[in-house]
């Protein structure tokens, strides 16, 4: 015989058993509501977007920001760090833009310079600025998306502070790090880079080579000439 008590635990334990069932069933119905993965890239994608990143080498580009279209251009923020310089979305046209000559340093990695020299860098605890030196903080791992049209949006990986570059396009500001912003609300993280002609070269050395360079000579004879032999304790 079942005790009221144990009569009216059980018909707690079925109200339970009852919601748990139908929350169990509103989780399957909205997981099979939700559109299937993507299929993984291709080989011929992956190709393709490595390619977009290794062609942008030696190349003058212009930065833009696909969500209101403005370009990044260098301005004066203030403060010691770099001489108060940095950079922003905040240039109307092409024009007012900053033209980055693209030197790469490595696979996928890049040193960005504009027209006066200055490189598109970083520095701690987690700021944007126009640096006046290459090395870890002014190099960028670079990342190419690949758009529903077949262009492409790029992505900077800082080597320095080891975050990727954002852009809040509510303030044009450029951040790796908000405090009051932990969700990356109204920012973005890829641009558009758009082909230039107009850049600084990146300075090469000097090698003060003079005379005759036309070189003559046949593929098929011997190589003649003088060597430098030698090696490096810590090549290895």
């Amino acid at each position: 015989m079942i005790m009221p008590n144990s009569m009216q635990g059980l018909k707690v334990l079925a109200r339970i058993t009852g919601v748990a069932s139908l929350a169990l069933a509103a989780n399957n119905v909205a997981a099979l509501s939700q559109p299937p993965p993507p299929p993984p890239p291709s080989a011929e994608q992956i190709q393709a977007q490595e390619t977009a990143v290794h062609t942008l080498a030696q190349g003058c580009y212009a930065i833009q920001s696909p969500a209101n279209g403005k370009y990044m251009r260098q301005f004066h923020q203030g403060g010691i760090a770099d001489s108060g310089l940095s950079y922003n979305f905040s240039a109307n046209n092409i024009i007012e833009a900053e033209k980055f000559y693209f030197k790469p340093t490595s696979f996928f990695h890049f040193m960005a310079t504009g027209k006066d020299g200055r490189y598109l860098a970083s520095h701690l605890p987690a700021e944007a600025s126009s640096g006046h030196y290459p090395g870890w903080f002014a190099n960028w791992r670079i990342e190419s998306h690949r758009q529903g049209d077949g262009s492409f949006t790029y992505s900077f990986w800082g080597t320095g502070l080891k975050k990727t570059l954002r852009h809040n396009y509510n303030s044009s500001g450029l951040y790796f790090i908000d405090l009051l912003n932990p969700t990356n609300a109204n920012s973005e993280s890829a641009f558009r880079l758009v082909p230039q002609n107009d850049c600084t070269p990146f300075p090469e050395a000097e090698l003060n080579v003079a005379g005759n360079l036309d070189l003559k000579g046949d593929v098929n004879a011997p190589v003649r000439g003088s060597i430098d032999p030698h090696g490096h304790i810590t090549s290895y």
